[in-house]
């Protein structure tokens, strides 16, 4: 489709692509408009005999395109649906029995709905640069290696990354959600709230997602919210804060029910916390277990009758279900009548703290440099 064209492929085409050495490509510079609906989806796929993954390299929106791609189907390619540096919509589009599903690469912006992407090697791969993806509703799931792959290859932007309401699960790699390559890794979150993850059990869930708490190159994955089943409800009534509290200052105020972290709490140089009176923050037991790291300035403000708790938020809590408070050098804080519990070190390291009225227990120790 030349950039001064427009097609429009209407409902129940299909379109088959002959197995060729250099591998044909529905390759879109201008606009594409796939139309198809539940009763007649739009097909792409190879004309052998014999399909194979790789037999076409599959449906290329390039740089400066527009695509509208409804109720279609991408099979046996290399890239089943390829977005480089241009503006998409998807919506209850499949893609199966192709190296990647989805790939999205560059400053894309690509907003995915009902998408099923099955028995790929990759379902979904975000690469590179400043692309904004938002995928909801979706199937991610049975493939060969991860249902989602975010690489940002060293970007100086990072790519944003938001996934709800989808079934993330039985993939055949060691992860589900793997996630590497981050400039700043420490102050990126890939959103992955209120998904099915195969498992209502968070410790589960978060051994197949491989994030900060692991790797210190890939960012922060927030899976709160994770559900009970497919289309279910989120197993924890909690409130989900932001992992990475960087150039703001942010309140924690809500008492009625706690504060929930799935992964590593960050709060950066350039940030500030506020813990209010009676405020429970929640550690789910995962694997790595996960830190809540302080580099800016923290201040927990609980009251006689109002304590703020730290701990573990797993079904029989224990000692070392999570790491503690790290209080780095150069941070800044005030804790007071506070409860830290289920740590390994309750308070790692605090450098120009002031800790007043505190309790500490369940933990496996204390590792206190010095307190001022």
């Amino acid at each position: 489709v030349c950039p001064t064209g427009t097609l429009r492929v209407e409902p129940g085409v299909v379109a088959k692509f002959v197995k060729t050495p250099s591998k044909l490509e529905f390759l879109v510079d201008g606009a594409l408009e796939v139309d198809g609906s539940a009763a007649a989806p739009v097909l792409l796929t190879s004309d052998s005999d014999a399909p194979a993954p790789e037999d076409w390299q599959g449906l290329h929106l390039a740089a400066g395109s527009t695509g509208d791609v409804r109720y279609a189907t991408s099979d046996h390619a290399v890239n089943a649906v390829y977005v480089r540096d241009t503006a998409a919509s998807l919506d209850h589009v499949e893609t199966t029995d192709s190296t990647r599903g989805v790939y999205v690469r560059g400053d894309a912006t690509v907003g995915i709905h009902a998408l099923t992407s099955r028995f790929n090697n990759d379902g979904l791969l975000v690469y590179d640069g400043n692309s904004t993806v938002t995928v909801t509703d979706s199937t991610l799931t049975d493939n060969n290696r991860y249902g989602v792959h975010v690489n940002g290859d060293y970007g100086y932007t990072a790519p944003q990354v938001s996934i709800s309401g989808s079934s993330i699960h039985s993939n055949l790699a060691s992860y589900d959600l793997y996630t590497w390559r981050f400039q700043n890794p420490g102050q990126q979150v890939v959103l992955a709230r209120d998904n099915w993850w195969g498992t209502p059990d968070a410790t589960a869930i978060s051994s197949r997602v491989y994030d900060y708490r692991g790797q210190s190159l890939s960012p922060l994955v927030d899976f709160c919210g994770w559900l009970d089943g497919e289309g279910g409800v989120p197993v924890r009534d909690a409130e989900c804060p932001d992992l990475a509290v960087c150039g703001e200052t942010a309140d924690w105020t809500v008492t009625t029910r706690p504060y929930v972290l799935t992964s590593d709490l960050r709060i950066c140089s350039t940030g500030a916390l506020n813990v209010g009176p009676g405020v429970e923050v929640r550690a789910a037991l995962t694997s790595p277990t996960l830190d809540f790291t302080n580099l800016g300035v923290l201040a927990v403000s609980g009251t006689e009758g109002g304590e703020a708790v730290f701990a573990s938020d797993a079904e029989t809590p224990g000692a070392g279900d999570w790491s503690g408070l790290r209080l780095r050098p150069g941070s800044a804080g005030t804790i007071e009548r506070a409860t830290n519990a289920h740590a390994v070190n309750a308070v790692h390291d605090p450098q120009i703290v002031s800790l007043a009225r505190r309790i500490i227990r369940d933990t496996c120790g204390i590792h206190v440099l010095w307190i001022e």
